[in-house]
């Protein structure tokens, strides 16, 4: 931050984007199901878990002071990149808004950065 550090890109595939899915990463995390990655497979892991996914990277980037760009899966689908917007930016008089509100963060993420695709 120092040195001008102000936008930090967020990947949004890992290594199987067929499985990386922003809604697989919400809420409390010991209660997210495993992701089974092929980069894990590959050098001899199983599977890993979901315990740190956009939200926590949000949290963590604007604790430093540094504003997040959040990159989507190229391959959700067109509702669920606008469930995400909704998500970081509804009240909890909507749908996504209210969920959030449940997972345990009342307050809008107020994402300004929003990316779709990562290297596919």
């Amino acid at each position: 931050v120092k040195e001008g550090l102000g936008v930090v890109r967020v990947g949004g595939s890992m290594t199987l984007p067929r499985a990386y899915r922003w809604k697989e990463f919400r809420g409390v995390r010991e209660k997210r199901q495993p992701y089974h990655g092929e980069w894990y497979l590959r050098y001899g892991g199983k599977t890993t878990s979901r315990g740190f996914g956009p939200f926590e990277w949000i949290d963590t980037l604007r604790g430093v002071g540094i504003e997040p760009l959040i990159t989507l899966n190229n391959l959700e689908w067109p509702d669920d990149m606008a469930d995400f917007v909704e998500y970081c930016w509804g009240d909890e008089t909507t749908r996504w808004g209210k969920q959030r509100h449940m997972d345990g963060h009342p307050e809008v993420y107020n994402v300004s950065w929003i990316e779709i695709g990562n290297e596919h």
